[in-house]
């Protein structure tokens, strides 16, 4: 968001920066963030993606599948593609690189994700 100010739409989701060659861009809403971990609503438009990220080594990210039409929705792993559908859950270990892919031509994939961010322990 570099500064822009988005305001979120009826559901409170906010439109994050298009990935390059994605349809439309992914739309995220947050919700609770204690800083050891962050609960996130995405919703990934027809024919879209995000950006692919790599996770922090202190970070790791558990997602859940809300909705997605049968046979569109898939997550590339560090270049593996794993095929998700409605109730499939899915880890992504520190370090690894992902992307989450909406291969559908009128249907959002919604899911539920939460972010995992280790604190250092401190020393006594």
């Amino acid at each position: 968001m570099h500064g822009d100010h988005i305001e979120p739409d009826d559901e409170g989701f906010v439109q994050v920066p298009l990935a390059e060659g994605s349809t439309h861009p992914c739309e995220l809403r947050v919700g609770l963030d204690n800083g050891n971990w962050m609960v996130v609503d995405i919703k990934i438009p027809p024919r879209s993606f995000n950006t692919p990220e790599t996770l922090e080594p202190h970070k790791s990210l558990l997602i859940y599948v809300l909705g997605a039409e049968r046979g569109t929705l898939s997550a590339d792993l560090d270049g593996e593609v794993v095929d998700l559908r409605r109730g499939d859950s899915l880890c992504v270990r520190p370090g690894r690189e992902y992307c989450l892919r909406n291969t559908s031509v009128h249907t959002y994939s919604r899911l539920k994700m939460v972010l995992l961010n280790k604190q250092e322990e401190e020393e006594a």
